[in-house]
């Protein structure tokens, strides 16, 4: 049988397989133990080459009904006693079969499951996964529910989302209808397809050793024979990836239903977002999250515009999916390259409903100033994001009439925010204003009518060349064109490069060959593109990115009592005590006039880790609130506080200065000194002043000194805490033994 895969079915092999199967159980009455394994190993053997005469028949000859079901129940009672081999075998004859296998199926996905940790259950795997897509039209929920329940499990073996992807596709293929309508079986297929666009597990230490060493060996190509026999599976995520992308526009490409898809992949998108956040908010650069955001976002960029310029969805959608990114980018919540991919779909969005020459659609129009006014009243964060959309809308020059007036409300709505007090709004409204000025001179009538209001901005708005110069050359900012960069090598190689991605997040070129849908290779890129030469983008906090190998320099956390020489019973006992002596008794710290609870708690942390001999607050009562103590980590225990309300400074200024304490205020006056040029008194009283408008003037008019911090920027100040700490620094440094 295993060396004549074309034997004929010849009368008498006919009436031999008439016979099978033949039912052989272990005999119990065998109490030696190696007797036991040889009979169990017979039995197996047996096991397996029945259920291989059966497989070759069911390919050479038709049986009756009652003969499919006569098998099928034998391949249940192989799952048993066969081992992983017959699994696999069993799994092939129901799949050959072609009849309902209601209680089998689950039989065999737990023994697929026994098989985890064995060499077979890939094998297995694949079997059990063919079996799966030959039985969906008889079970069709109860199989995509475990097909979706496998791809949660792909995380922990990548290698699973790689054979689902492929049975999806095969589906799509076979029968596009079980991805639409709004049942549970097409929930459940559309789940594991958004599982699968952002498919992309972190890996541990081992996995990744794997991974990296599988794709250097890959890269010798003819060099090593392995690359021939089995290949390498270094980039199965990018793959997955991508032949889920191609999946998806297929899926919409084929159907009457593609408001619903859209709607499901939304859902499971957010629903994914949850199951990674666990209820944090906020999350660190290259985080797991942020990832994912990503990932989604880059389908979710193609996948948007092909839904808009097929006219697959009606107006009343395409306005739903906009305000789904306008409230993301309202919540500011976001890393760089997820809000300037969602600022890119959008533009995407509405510049193409607007192809065909009918301009910008009313309603998208005004949905852009609705959030850019609420972005000013609630999130002024959230504001460059939507100046940025308007001024790319505003400048494709690819609308109708209707672009003149678009771009005339761009101007006037965009010109004030350049003199906006928060340095990013304002440079980006800069750089924003600079770019429509531009592209109205092509605009009939709108230059000669906003001159002055240019000439205005150019005269004063400037531009403090070192705290500017840095973004000037900023690849989004400056060289970054929403159409002319939309092409799947810009989306999946070079812009994720520049926002700083990790290079696993980058997609190999040759990867790439992958997209095989009509529309995606539409957007392929033909020449080069011109964002490889940019550099990475200013906006990304690099130091995340930054991988320290080094094992020399390691972290040691101090004990603090134990620096400060602390040797005696006494001083033991006395080191949680706020009467316990200070380094620096002779400090006080004056912060009566802020009223901020976490920068009051952060400067309380600061003091008691400089051992200030004590700081003075507005009320005693502050100390107990959550904002001030979840930054001050229980400093205000251990160092001695006063309360001081702003009403009383003035008295107690004037004891202090009898008293023979020098006050130092810190605010930049007529008659300051700079910082570094300063020598601190030993008994000195430190005055911060207010988080806006600084140590009033009646005060001034009290203190001994003014000092300054020596500043660069455009921002006029540092927040108060951040001032306390350096001052403070200052004079310990000073005054260090």
């Amino acid at each position: 049988v295993h060396h004549s895969p074309n034997l004929m079915v010849t009368q008498p092999l006919q009436q031999l397989m008439e016979k099978i199967p033949i039912h052989v159980n272990f005999d119990e009455h065998v109490s030696n133990r190696e007797a036991q394994k040889v009979c169990g190993k017979l039995v197996w053997e047996f096991c397996q080459d029945q259920l291989q005469l059966i497989k070759l028949h069911l390919q050479k000859a038709p049986v009756t009904s009652e003969r499919k079901q006569q098998l099928l129940e034998y391949a249940g009672d192989a799952l048993d006693c066969g081992g992983g081999e017959c699994a696999i075998t069993a799994m092939e004859i129901v799949n050959l079969l072609d009849i309902p296998a209601d209680n089998f199926i689950p039989r065999s996905w737990r023994a697929v499951q026994d098989l985890r940790k064995n060499e077979l259950f890939w094998p297995a795997l694949d079997a059990f996964l063919s079996l799966l897509l030959a039985n969906l039209r008889y079970q069709p929920a109860e199989l995509a529910a475990i097909l979706e329940e496998l791809s949660r499990e792909a995380y922990a073996a990548p290698g699973i989302m790689g054979l689902i992807i492929r049975t999806l596709t095969s589906l799509q293929r076979s029968d596009p209808q079980y991805f639409a309508g709004e049942s549970d079986t097409s929930s459940s297929l559309l789940s594991t397809l958004v599982r699968c666009l952002g498919f992309g597990p972190t890996f541990r230490r081992d996995q990744r050793i794997v991974t990296e060493t599988n794709g250097i060996i890959s890269a010798e190509g003819s060099k090593y024979c392995v690359n021939f026999v089995e290949g390498s599976d270094h980039e199965l995520c990018q793959s997955v990836r991508l032949d889920a992308l191609n999946l998806a526009v297929s899926i919409l490409s084929s159907t009457d239903q593609a408001e619903h898809i859209l709607e499901k992949i939304f859902q499971t998108y957010g629903e994914l977002q949850d199951e990674v956040c666990k209820g944090r908010t906020r999350h660190f650069e290259n985080s797991e999250i942020h990832k994912l955001k990503t990932r989604m976002m880059q389908a979710l960029l193609l996948i948007v515009r092909f839904a808009v310029i097929r006219n697959i969805v009606g107006e009343d959608y395409k306005s739903k999916m906009l305000q789904k990114f306008l409230d993301e980018l309202l919540e500011h919540n976001d890393q760089t390259s997820v809000r300037y991919l969602i600022e890119w779909t959008v533009v995407v969005l509405v510049s193409s409903c607007s192809e065909g020459g009918h301009g910008i659609s009313p309603k998208l129009e005004q949905m852009l100033w609705t959030w850019l006014e609420k972005a000013g009243r609630t999130r002024i964060g959230a504001v460059p994001s939507f100046i940025t959309i308007i001024t790319h809308l505003a400048c494709l020059g690819s609308f109708s009439d209707s672009n003149n007036s678009f771009m005339e409300k761009a101007i006037v709505d965009i010109a004030p925010w350049s003199m906006a007090q928060q340095f990013g709004v304002r440079f980006v409204a800069q750089m924003a204003f600079q770019k429509l000025w531009q592209a109205s001179l092509r605009t009939p009538g709108i230059a000669e009518k906003y001159q002055v209001l240019n000439d205005c901005l150019s005269k004063s708005i400037k531009l403090a060349e070192k705290s500017a110069k840095n973004f000037l050359d900023d690849f989004y900012l400056c060289v970054f064109n929403p159409t002319e960069h939309y092409t799947v090598e810009d989306i999946f190689i070079y812009f994720p490069s520049l926002c700083g991605l990790p290079e696993d997040e980058i997609v190999p070129v040759e990867i790439l060959s992958r997209i095989t849908h009509p529309f995606l290779q539409a957007v392929r890129l033909t020449g080069k593109s011109t964002l490889q030469d940019c550099t990475c983008t200013k906006f990304v906090n690099k130091e995340s990115l930054l991988v320290d190998n080094s094992k020399e320099n390691i972290q040691r956390k101090i004990t603090p009592w134990k620096s400060m020489g602390m040797d005696t019973e006494l001083e033991e006992a006395q080191r949680f005590s706020k009467n316990k002596t200070r380094e620096y008794e002779d400090l006080i710290m004056i912060a009566s006039l802020i009223d901020r609870l976490p920068n009051l708690g952060g400067l309380c942390r600061t003091c008691e880790i400089f051992g200030v001999g004590k700081m003075t607050v507005p009320s005693l009562g502050m100390t107990k609130e959550k904002e001030f103590s979840g930054v001050s980590v229980t400093a205000e225990h251990w160092i001695p506080l006063e309360e001081v309300s702003e009403p009383s400074l003035t008295s107690y200024l004037t004891e202090l200065k009898e008293d023979g304490w020098t006050i130092v205020a810190i605010e930049q006056a007529s008659k300051s000194v700079s910082l570094n040029s300063f020598r601190f008194p030993s008994k000195c009283a430190i005055l911060l002043g207010k988080e806006r408008e600084g140590v009033p003037v009646e005060l001034l008019n009290l203190v001994d000194h003014c000092v300054e911090i020596p500043q660069h920027g455009l921002i006029r100040s540092f927040n108060v805490h951040v001032t306390g700490a350096m001052v403070l620094w200052e004079y310990v440094r000073q005054h260090l033994q």
